[in-house]
């Protein structure tokens, strides 16, 4: 299974190649490429803020859509250190900062992983909050933690590009 043109057009973030291609009948933003990555997924993926804004700029993408292996856009912008991604997407009201990924792991979680992991520190953004629910004897409990990923010396934050295979 290969990407769809506005798959490809998103990885690669040519956002006048998503606009035009949004324009046409019968293009649905949500349509699934390889391993049932949605445009946003890949937008988001390689930190392309533009072609993400154009994509959630529609009413009909949905930002929580998970990959075959339950990856959601905003758990793949944490891994990745998206931060203005992030930003974006924590701005939708629809948004689950809650939703699991293949093992479990919520994007909290992996922004924390990747910033111990790399050196990076996370420390608050302004008014953007991921919130963890964990679950104790049924009972729900949201711990509060702001994102922001900043790197050493003000040097940005390393990143791993995605190429679809």
């Amino acid at each position: 299974m290969g990407n769809t043109p506005l798959g490809w057009a998103a990885v690669n973030g040519h956002e006048g190649v998503v606009e035009i291609l949004l324009g046409r009948n019968g293009i649905d933003p949500n349509k699934p490429g390889e391993g049932g990555r949605t445009p946003l997924w890949w937008a988001t993926c390689n930190g392309h803020k533009g072609v993400v804004k154009i994509l959630l700029g529609r009413d009909d993408a949905d930002p929580n859509k998970s990959s075959e292996d339950s990856q959601t856009p905003l758990l793949h912008a944490a891994r990745n250190r998206h931060e203005g991604v992030v930003k974006i997407l924590l701005g939708r009201e629809e948004i689950d900062p809650n939703k699991p990924g293949e093992a479990g792991q919520t994007p909290l979680m992996e922004a924390a992983r990747k910033a111990r992991e790399g050196g990076e520190n996370i420390t608050r953004t302004g008014g953007h909050q991921l919130r963890q629910a964990r679950s104790i004897r049924s009972n729900a409990t949201l711990v509060g933690c702001s994102l922001w990923v900043r790197g050493s010396g003000g040097v940005a934050p390393r990143t791993r590009r995605c190429q679809p295979r």
